[in-house]
């Protein structure tokens, strides 16, 4: 009811690191790094301002587009839910601030996409068809993974 919700936009910094839990779900989880830039009037340069880092982690469908998709050093949007979890390292009681992605986006301000838009399965036949109507195709691309190379061109960062 009261849960935090929030948009950050930063750097993906470490691999994400995909498995699955006893029922089957994709999880994905990844280090997310912002770093607020600032501008200077007085030397006209840009500096390096607060510093955010936070545990992503992603469920089901998200986690699958999530670990086929990112890479170490991508530039993402993420949305999500905020919140704090703690654990006990040596009697010690330590926090760690978490964000539980419900949509991850590239960056596009940041580099280059092509998307490839996922269906959710054959489009469904139309009662009342005549006999002699073809079956409906499915729009599902191809589950082929690109070439290294294509991958690196697609992320390829613009600057």
């Amino acid at each position: 009811m009261y849960e935090t919700h929030v948009t950050v936009v930063g750097k993906v910094l470490s691999e994400p690191r995909q498995w699955r839990t006893r029922d089957g779900a994709a999880v994905v989880r990844f280090r997310l790094g912002a770093t607020e830039r600032k501008f200077s009037r007085t030397t006209g340069d840009w500096t390096n301002g607060d510093q955010l880092y936070l545990d992503v982690s992603c469920w089901r469908r998200l986690a699958e587009g999530a670990a086929s998709t990112l890479d170490k050093g991508d530039p993402v949007v993420v949305t999500g839910r905020l919140f704090t979890s703690h654990y006990e390292i040596d009697g010690q009681t330590r926090y760690r601030t978490e964000l539980e992605a419900v949509a991850i986006g590239l960056d596009v301000g940041r580099c280059a996409v092509i998307p490839v838009r996922r269906r959710a399965g054959p489009v469904a036949e139309v009662s009342g068809a005549s006999d002699d109507a073809k079956p409906v195709e499915s729009a599902t691309p191809a589950a082929v993974p690109p070439p290294e190379e294509e991958k690196v061109a697609q992320l390829a960062a613009v600057r």
